[in-house]
């Protein structure tokens, strides 16, 4: 059995206007609201995620409970709120900890 190429008839068209693909492509489909995040804690992300891979969330996690028992409210935060940027379910796991132990 050959296989034979078969053109098509004619081109198809595209199926959104001009005015419709400039929308769409307006917002990238993976944007998470990046006004919710502040610059610093972003800025702090991305270092921790340079240096720890795909597992700084839950590294920063675990920097966040070390602050927690050791009684460092301010570096909780920092690093709930690094954890929170990299990974919001970790984040969520590290409060309800924290929560918990209170």
């Amino acid at each position: 059995m050959s296989i034979r190429f078969a053109a098509a008839k004619r081109p198809c068209p595209n199926r959104m206007d001009w005015y419709q693909v400039r929308f769409a492509t307006r917002v990238a489909a993976n944007d998470n609201s990046l006004r919710q995040i502040r610059s610093d804690a972003l800025h702090a992300a991305l270092r921790h995620f340079d240096q720890h891979g795909l597992a700084a969330a839950r590294v920063a996690g675990e920097q966040a409970e070390a602050a927690l028992i050791e009684g460092d409210a301010d570096g909780h935060s920092l690093w709930l709120d690094i954890c929170r940027t990299l990974d919001r379910r970790t984040a969520a796991h590290v409060a309800s900890l924290a929560a918990n132990r209170r």
